[in-house]
């Protein structure tokens, strides 16, 4: 099929239109085929009663809509509430469809549209279907979409449907780069947004029930906290089928979080004949993860069915789409902040086929200042466009934030790859800011001073403070802490190989050495440094944080216990031996209860879980001057530790020769996270120099 040029100056799209089964009187055409016409519209062809309707509500899209239709009277998919089972599809889609078309509110003078959110699939396995009279092949997951919807489809309907493989042509270079930057904008001002994750199969119509009846709260996990405390197996049969809906390809596609995040709050999950309301599904998965956490943290004695059926990795998936989708109605279209929170973790745990979509893939989730000095150009190499995509995130934000997701030195590195360079194709890994609610202030908003060259060096000015002196143990990956977040079975005693502390690099400088004053700074600098300067809650309220002193150190044997107690001791157990100021790492905790009152089992519960997660893929350090912090697991002794100007936290850096190095990773280094060398620097004790990172 030859495609006709879109119109750019008419802000043109294609619209694919499904023909019903009786109107398909096409001759030498095969019957059984799905038939379709696909069309150029413009988007700027709008009614005249929709303007007016706009204008003289002063509200947007589809407020304005669903307010209209409350109103009226008039029932809609979108409506909340519902009780019972999910609506099926032939409802919602016939629904829209005629909701697309009410009088007042046909928003285009050619009708309106849908966005299709899909997985491709294998490409290998294909099906036919007749588009403008013409063969065309596409992937069977669109295929069972199209096939799906297309007995609903009313004749002389003016809705169409917007799909990215066949309203792009995939084989002009040109389009394709042009459309890639027009997709947010496609989806977000789309009549709806239909996220396909597949056919029914593995019991999903079950699952939907449940997470609508979770939604809703009619629920037994919702209604009955005493039976899921208890351990008490509640209909294991829905949450199995839950754990295989979320274990989809469709969740790892890389596009979904952009097309996830623009989509309007009428965005809808179907799955084979029936559909959901993303708000319900993602506020269902939120609920489960709050009860899995509250069974983890309330239950060790007992393996509930919550707890062993359900993966925390894919429910934090689903809400980390969610924060996406939830930021776009929060933050301005044309804000100047600094780059959403969430994204890049999103990113890297999204799949795709080609790499070079993890930077245009999320485009339009970035500050208007950075995405628009980047043109999609899938000519270029791979490290290209990262490079690209580097330069404008420092240059739009004015800062080097985005040094933060570099982690170079952790992963295997690719021919010439620099270690500033983050690569989004790594493992998932959480930085400081996911936990926190209050930034720090390491350079004190002081100004950047950078310079890239030829010979992949970025010329970055800053402060050396210190060096690392000694490390902890080399504490798990983000992931494989978070696939292991349910109540568990352990030996913890047989389970630590390295009693003697020979896996620590212990002090060699540092030894005696107390920046902090006296025994009772000392004290509060290292419980800061376990929670990394924040509360549970990511804000400035520590001092109930002073709490996790007082928990003991008890000598577990076999027992069932809770994950983050599980992975608290686990890091305590490893680091026992670990010289900190003098003395040993254990010595700062009590060997028994103490007098007095102890803190309450939940915040215990709370410490022990930022502990946890804050501690996944990082080591506890001692710098050489005696300062206590947390650094990557890829960090060594003498690698420096210095604060650049631009940048909220200090980067450990690694000497390669005279003043170059290479990047290993942010830091929490407590003493220097609220601008403390700045101060050093007006004071002389510091100075400024350029560094050379490769």
């Amino acid at each position: 099929m030859e495609y006709r040029p879109l119109d750019t100056a008419k802000n043109e799209i294609r619209l694919l239109k499904i023909l019903p089964p009786k109107s398909r009187s096409l001759v030498n055409q095969p019957r059984d085929m799905i038939h379709c016409i696909l069309e150029h519209v413009s988007l700027d062809d709008y009614s005249e009663e929709y303007k007016s309707n706009s204008i003289n509500r002063g509200t947007s899209w589809p407020e304005n809509f669903v307010e209209a239709c409350a109103r009226e009277g008039i029932t809609t998919p979108f409506d909340e509430g519902k009780a019972g089972t999910c609506p099926p599809l032939s409802f919602v889609y016939v629904s829209l469809v005629a909701l697309s078309s009410l009088h007042g509110w046909h928003r285009w003078k050619w009708g309106d549209y849908f966005a299709l959110s899909y997985c491709w699939g294998d490409s290998e396995d294909s099906r036919q279907i007749i588009v403008n009279g013409h063969e065309v092949r596409v992937t069977k997951n669109l295929h069972d979409f199209l096939e799906t919807i297309y007995s609903h489809t009313l004749a002389n309907s003016s809705c169409g449907i917007w799909i990215d493989a066949i309203c792009i042509n995939q084989n002009n270079i040109v389009e394709k780069n042009e459309q890639v930057k027009r997709m947010a904008a496609i989806y977000y001002q789309a009549f709806t947004t239909l996220a396909w994750i597949g056919l029914e199969s593995n019991d999903s119509n079950m699952a939907l029930a449940k997470l609508h009846s979770i939604c809703n709260g009619d629920d037994s996990y919702m209604a009955d906290s005493g039976k899921i405390l208890e351990g008490l197996t509640l209909e294991e049969e829905p949450l199995d089928a839950i754990r295989a809906l979320l274990d989809r390809p469709y969740w790892n596609r890389l596009w979904v979080i952009q097309e996830i995040a623009w989509s309007n709050l009428t965005l809808t999950i179907v799955c084979g004949n029936y559909a959901m309301k993303w708000s319900s599904f993602a506020n269902a998965v939120g609920a489960l993860l709050s009860i899995y956490r509250t069974v983890n943290s309330e239950n060790p004695g007992g393996r509930g069915v919550i707890a062993n059926s359900l993966r925390p990795a894919d429910l934090m998936h689903i809400v980390d789409l969610s924060i996406q989708h939830i930021q776009t109605r929060l933050i301005p279209l044309h804000s100047t902040e600094n780059i959403r929170k969430g994204l890049f973790d999103a990113v890297r745990q999204a799949q795709q086929t080609d790499p070079k979509d993890k930077i245009y893939g999320i485009l339009s989730l970035l500050p208007p200042k950075v995405g628009s000095e980047i043109n999609p150009n899938y000519s270029l190499p791979v490290k290209e466009v990262y490079i690209d995509f580097m330069k404008a995130c420092i240059s739009g934000t004015l800062n080097l934030e985005i040094l933060r997701e570099s982690q170079s030195c952790q992963v295997r590195r690719l021919a010439n790859w620099p270690s500033w360079l983050p690569d989004f194709r790594d493992e998932v890994k959480r930085n400081f800011d996911f936990y926190n609610v209050v930034p720090y202030h390491a350079s004190r908003y002081s100004e950047m001073d950078i310079r890239f060259d030829d010979s992949n060096c970025l010329h970055v000015r800053g402060v050396v403070i210190d060096a690392v002196d000694s490390l902890g143990f080399d504490f798990p990956s983000f992931l494989s802490i978070l696939s292991s977040l349910k109540v568990v079975e352990c030996d913890i005693d047989d389970d630590f190989a390295f009693k003697d502390g020979r896996h620590l690099v212990q002090p060699t400088q540092s030894l005696g050495l107390n920046p902090y004053q006296d025994e009772e700074e000392l004290r509060t600098a290292f419980w800061h440094t376990l929670v990394a300067g924040r509360s549970a809650a990511g804000d400035l309220s520590l001092n109930n944080c002073a709490a996790v002193l007082d928990i003991p150190i008890f000598s577990f044997g076999r027992n069932t216990l809770t994950a983050q107690c599980v992975h608290f001791e686990s890091f305590r157990k490893y680091n026992s031996h670990l010289k900190v100021g003098g003395r040993r790492f254990e010595d700062f905790f009590p060997l028994f209860e103490t007098s007095g009152e102890p803190p309450s089992h939940k915040l215990v519960q709370e410490i022990m879980h930022r502990v946890s997660v804050l501690m996944a893929g990082r080591k506890f350090l001692v710098t050489g001057n005696g300062y206590l912090g947390l650094a990557p697991n890829t960090s060594k002794k003498d690698d420096i530790i210095a604060v650049l100007f631009g940048c909220t936290t200090p980067m450990v850096l690694r000497p390669i020769a005279d003043k170059r190095y290479e990047v290993v990773g942010e830091a929490y280094v407590h003493g220097f996270m609220e601008g403390e060398a700045m101060d050093d620097l007006a004071n002389g004790y510091f100075q400024a120099e350029m560094l050379d990172l490769y």
